[in-house]
């Protein structure tokens, strides 16, 4: 039995009404103090599911309890989660299956983690789809008050539509209660830098971006410019928005950053570069993840564009999700591809390719990258200086991703 499941059944135990839960399982106070040891507790998982969710919407990874459960926990398990818990991970069913919908009955925190003083906390990973909840925005903020001071916000999903504190709606409010954040997983893909009016026929619709331009009135951003200059790793913003040009020193203590963009041009990224190395001028680690590509990717000579690589880079690393097929037909293999584009890299600067299986055929010559088998690298991640100088090819598929998440 998982671990998860053994602690799920404990705080059942401990906080239902003792004489349905003892008809459950027949556990003893004995067996209780058994499951206080601290490795278990490094990652406090709660489930913010309303009581109707559907079978198929249950997490794929087992929650310790729900998130207003939690409230009740018993003291020892809860004096253990302040002193040794580093991560605090908030999820429901995530997407559902095509043709399904999301339940309709608000989540409920209730009171949540409120009171919970954490000695090491350092990350919270918040994934809610679920658009309402069934209390008011200033009781949800201080249900999970206790998270706030955290340095690293990642793996996010909040639903677009809602008045709730879990809601994109109110973006620029919840961000800003994340005052201490260094590291930034954004809780959308393909987020704008910043807005301009292009974007609105682009998606024809209103969007959230990081930023705002100075001068600029527009509601849905995620940070201030005070907060951006504190950032030191951050995930999820368009490649296509650095085409255009960004204030210099913009994030002055950058050094692991991810873009994401689909049909890119491979000329775009001239510009992608030039400008990404005005705005992070101590930037380490650049993550390129295209899900598709224009025509130019098939052209051999347009990977000359990779000479305009920041040249302080430790390493590039270039995902080809699934769907991206164009490569130029010269490259059949992987250690094909990365030796067209390191020719063209600045000296000193590592490259590491992930891709689908379809995209690219792993001949074997090249070693998986030290993130394998994740799609890229993790925020947060340490790699040593030899290792990212080393050019890698991971394969990869969905399944694995989520192993590894």
């Amino acid at each position: 039995m998982h671990n998860s499941d053994i602690i799920a059944r404990v705080l059942e135990y401990a906080c239902e009404p003792k004489d349905a839960a003892a008809r459950k399982w027949l556990v003893s106070k004995a067996w209780l103090r058994g499951y206080d040891a601290p490795a278990l507790w490094r990652t406090l998982k709660l489930t913010a599911l309303p009581a109707d969710a559907p079978v198929w919407a249950l997490p794929a990874r087992p929650a310790h309890c729900t998130v207003s459960l939690w409230a009740r926990a018993p003291q020892r398990l809860r004096t253990v989660v302040e002193r040794h818990t580093r991560c605090v991970d908030i999820h429901d069913g995530g997407h559902p299956p095509r043709g399904c919908i999301l339940p309709t009955t608000p989540y409920t925190l209730g009171s949540g983690l409120a009171g919970q003083d954490f000695a090491r906390l350092e990350k919270v990973i918040i994934r809610v789809q679920i658009r309402h909840s069934a209390q008011s925005y200033a009781a949800d903020r201080a249900a999970l008050e206790p998270l706030f001071d955290v340095t690293s916000l990642g793996g996010g999903i909040l639903p677009w539509k809602g008045n709730n504190f879990l809601s994109l709606e109110r973006s620029r409010d919840f961000f800003q209660h994340f005052h201490n954040v260094r590291i930034l997983d954004l809780p959308d893909k393909y987020v704008p830098l910043v807005f301009r009016a292009e974007l609105m026929s682009e998606f024809g619709h209103r969007t959230n971006t990081l930023l705002v331009q100075d001068g600029e009135e527009y509601a849905y951003n995620f940070l201030d410019r005070e907060q951006a200059t504190r950032l030191v790793e951050l995930s999820g913003i368009r490649a296509g928005s650095f085409r255009h040009p960004v204030p210099a020193g913009l994030f002055p203590h950058m050094t692991n950053l991810e873009l994401c963009d689909s049909h890119l041009s491979i000329q775009d990224l001239a510009a992608v570069f030039a400008n990404v190395s005005a705005a992070c001028p101590i930037l380490e680690l650049l993550s390129l993840e295209i899900d598709n590509g224009r025509a130019d990717w098939c052209e051999r000579e347009s990977y000359s564009v990779f000479a305009h690589a920041p040249p302080r880079l430790k390493a590039l690393c270039l995902m080809l999700d699934s769907v991206f097929r164009m490569v130029p037909s010269s490259c059949e293999t992987a250690s094909q591809f990365v030796a067209l584009v390191q020719g063209h890299l600045p000296t000193g600067v590592g490259f590491h390719v992930s891709s689908s299986n379809k995209t690219l055929e792993d001949d074997g010559a090249l070693p998986v990258a030290p993130w394998a088998p994740a799609f890229g690298p993790s925020l947060g991640g340490t790699y040593d200086d030899a290792v990212l100088a080393r050019a890698t090819f991971t394969p990869w598929n969905e399944s694995d991703s989520e192993e590894e998440e």
